[in-house]
């Protein structure tokens, strides 16, 4: 279903109609061919205030007509220190550029972060299951422990508690076409990976990722995380790279002004590559690759879709997650479905943190730096297998 009035485009995620359709929306872009794609949205330019300073700065944005932009997102960039610019869009790359040069790591095009379980090149469909698998809603693992789950929402009714507001509920069909949105269940699947791992934490769902494909920018991201609400631990499965693969400054700036108390995971991203993947590749952030166990021996082994490389801390479980999902008879899902990717690897990690911190009476600080000090797995890094550490 393509329908422009209301913005909506839903087709297949593997396809060239996808990309096409990406493309064809006025409010995301995409830069790059095969293989090295940055998605944007459109004629938003972010910049440090204090780089304003810098009379070469102004010249290009004078230069280049850009204006100032007002709003809500407005309001998070200068909590960040930084102001929002709106340039023509065949300037706005260039402009990043160039300010760049002047003043290193100063602006940012706003970037498209996706969730994750979705191959760039090859869909990775979510299949029914029945419950009520592993997840029973008791235990003591992870008590006294708050895990903000960031992502597309919550739908209940489910086997576990969950906080969420009427506002945070997950829209399986969004759009109305009898067909699963491609990113419905996603939000609902890792809080389900979480209480798996972590049955007396609390888990609060947060749906920040929008739309039928789930989306966010970066500086709806940072506007997320500045809104932590206290969260001892926070789960991103989601991401993107960035420009000349430069992280977010506003996701990074974000990250550094959360208390040193809160423990940020996300997941690695499902490319296949060792592209730094946004926020998982920012400085003190948990970045997960999955494993799988081709022979269910216990024997893990790198998946050919999970990124990889140095950024890479840990890597867990990813390959046909079995977990919560929407309810939704009519759509083939009771409430249950296995799923595979880095971002159902990135929830077991994060409830393995507060597993272990409880059973272990340490902080979650030092419960991740203990599973990133264990063993690493080739390129995707320490090891975490929670039915063996916890």
């Amino acid at each position: 279903m393509n329908d422009a009035s209301s913005g909506i485009y839903e087709v297949p995620w593997n396809s060239r109609a996808w990309e096409r359709a990406i493309l064809a929306r006025d409010d995301i872009a995409r830069i790059g061919g095969r293989g090295d794609w940055v998605l944007y949205r459109p004629s938003r330019l972010i910049v440090r205030t204090r780089a304003l300073r810098d009379k070469r700065v102004n010249t290009a944005l004078k230069r280049a007509k850009a204006e100032r932009l007002d709003g809500r997102l407005t309001e998070v960039a200068k909590a960040l220190g930084y102001t929002v610019f709106v340039v023509r869009d065949d300037q706005l790359v260039k402009l990043v550029q160039r300010i760049r040069s002047y003043v290193a790591h100063s602006a940012s095009l706003d970037h498209v972060h996706l969730p994750g379980p979705n191959r760039i090149h090859g869909d990775d469909l979510p299949v029914p299951a029945e419950g009520p698998l592993a997840i029973s809603g008791d235990g003591a693992a992870g008590e006294g422990i708050s895990v903000l789950v960031l992502d597309t929402g919550f739908a209940d009714p489910h086997p576990f508690a969950v906080t969420a507001s009427p506002a945070d509920a997950e829209v399986a069909d969004e759009n109305g076409d009898r067909h699963r949105d491609h990113a419905a269940g996603h939000g609902t699947h890792v809080a389900g990976v979480v209480a798996s791992y972590a049955p007396g934490a609390q888990i609060i769902a947060r749906r920040l990722l929008r739309s039928p494909v789930g989306e966010a920018s970066d500086l709806e991201v940072a506007g997320a995380l500045l809104n932590h609400g206290g969260a001892d631990i926070i789960n991103c499965s989601f991401g993107s790279t960035g420009l000349n693969d430069a992280p977010p400054i506003v996701i990074e700036d974000a990250i550094a002004a959360l208390p040193p108390s809160t423990v940020v995971v996300a997941a690695a991203g499902n490319a296949g590559t060792n592209r730094p993947h946004y926020p998982a590749a920012c400085n003190g952030v948990v970045a997960v690759g999955a494993v799988g166990s081709p022979n269910n021996d216990g024997t893990w082994l790198q998946t050919d879709f999970s990124n990889y490389g140095i950024w890479v801390d840990c890597c867990a479980p990813g390959v046909a997650i079995a977990s919560t999902f929407v309810d939704r008879p009519d759509l083939g899902f009771e409430g249950f479905a296995t799923w595979t990717g880095t971002s159902f690897a990135a929830p077991a990690v994060a409830a393995t943190i507060a597993a272990l911190a409880t059973q272990s009476g340490i902080s979650v600080q030092e419960a991740a730096a203990t599973l990133r000090a264990m063993p690493r797995l080739g390129a995707v890094g320490a090891l975490v297998d929670p039915a063996a550490v916890l």
